[in-house]
């Protein structure tokens, strides 16, 4: 058993687990932690509780990065019978756990947007600059974000950059210079991305599902779009600066 366990027993009170992970295999530390009254929540990211046969039924785009549902299933049922409270991040998030846990919160996905300079794009840009910034290219569905740029490279005058492999703050920098955002187009629902981008004042594209829309903010300025559209999207944001500016601006 770990020191660090151990010694966080006479430690803590609240025990605030992430990502579907504990401090011991197994989940060994749960029943213990239970048996002595700790308050214990988990939460929940994404890929941890993700599963194509739920999310397929009400997204025909989605990707899972673990193919392995059952192990899925097992995990969170055995969370639940130590664990009353879980967290998730928004309603797609929702539909894994349902019915598992006694109490669940959605709290957003959130920034401190202090750090986060305010750079909406000008009015008078006739050459806007597209970033694409995937965690994992598959996931993110960056083949046909890059099949759209090919196609509009042939009739319009833009910059694309594919962000990869550098540290955050130096990514930063090359948002703010960015007029359009491009996030995901497979899950459905934003991610932080999508925040970081909307606090600089960016334009983003992100696919979020029909059925979710009811459940973000009526002004919420994502621009939605997915692997059949994502071409239509980009031409409309490509020829209108005005657009781009006023999305920003939200």
């Amino acid at each position: 058993m770990s020191q660090f366990f151990l010694n966080s027993i006479l430690k803590y009170d609240v025990f605030h687990f992430y990502f579907g992970n504990t401090l011991l295999p197994r989940y060994y530390d749960l029943p213990i932690l239970k048996g002595i009254n700790k308050k214990m929540v988990m939460h929940y990211g994404g890929s941890d509780i993700r599963q194509k046969s739920i999310a397929e039924r009400k997204n025909k785009y989605t990707k899972v990065k673990v193919k392995d549902e059952k192990g899925i299933r097992h995990r969170i049922s055995t969370v639940a019978k130590y664990i009353r409270t879980v967290i998730v991040g928004d309603y797609e998030l929702y539909e894994y756990i349902q019915g598992y846990f006694k109490n669940v919160v959605i709290i957003r996905q959130a920034i401190n947007i202090q750090d986060y300079k305010l750079a909406i794009p000008s009015l008078h840009k006739k050459v806007p600059l597209i970033i694409h910034a995937p965690s994992d290219k598959k996931f993110k569905g960056t083949e046909y974000i890059l099949k759209a740029i090919c196609k509009l490279k042939k009739d319009y005058n833009f910059h694309f950059k594919l962000i990869n492999g550098i540290n955050h703050e130096d990514a930063k920098k090359i948002y703010e210079e960015a007029d359009i955002i491009v996030d995901q187009l497979f899950t459905g629902a934003h991610g932080v991305f999508s925040v970081e981008a909307m606090a600089m004042g960016k334009p983003v594209i992100c696919h979020i599902r029909e059925d979710l829309k009811n459940k973000y903010p009526k002004e919420l300025p994502i621009i939605s779009a997915n692997p059949d559209t994502i071409y239509s999207v980009l031409k409309v944001l490509i020829e209108d600066a005005k657009l781009r500016h006023e999305i920003g601006k939200k």
